[in-house]
């Protein structure tokens, strides 16, 4: 094990640092364009989900939820099972009309030898 003074420590402390220093000024000059180009794609990309037709609930406003759990039973198991009796609780069947059909490039494959499995494919 190499034993380094107090100095020596301070010394390497310092140069690693001034090197950290002037690799980081470097580093913009040679890799800034990558930082250049991703933003430039992000905003593109952020533009063409925008205009999807198949995202559009993506960027809706979310609806406030007002349902209340209040008041809870007194009851030895008060935690399980009685949000589920109340009716604003209970899942619902969504909407078939709100559903979209698979872009035209997509179709919906069924293998005839396994029943139970489905592929989407392109």
């Amino acid at each position: 094990m190499v034993y380094l003074t107090p100095i020596e420590k301070d010394f390497s402390w310092r140069t690693r640092v001034a090197k950290e220093v002037k690799e980081a000024k470097i580093y913009e000059k040679r890799w800034g364009w990558v930082k250049q180009e991703v933003l430039g794609m992000e905003k593109k990309l952020n533009e063409m989900s925008k205009k999807s037709e198949f995202l559009k609930e993506v960027f809706m406003d979310e609806e406030q939820d007002n349902r209340d759990i209040r008041p809870v039973p007194e009851s030895t198991n008060h935690v399980y099972g009685w949000i589920a009796s109340k009716e604003e609780f209970q899942n619902k069947i969504p909407d078939q009309s709100k559903l979209l059909d698979l872009p035209p490039n997509y179709k919906l494959i069924i293998p005839y030898d396994s029943p139970y499995w489905c592929y989407l494919r392109s």
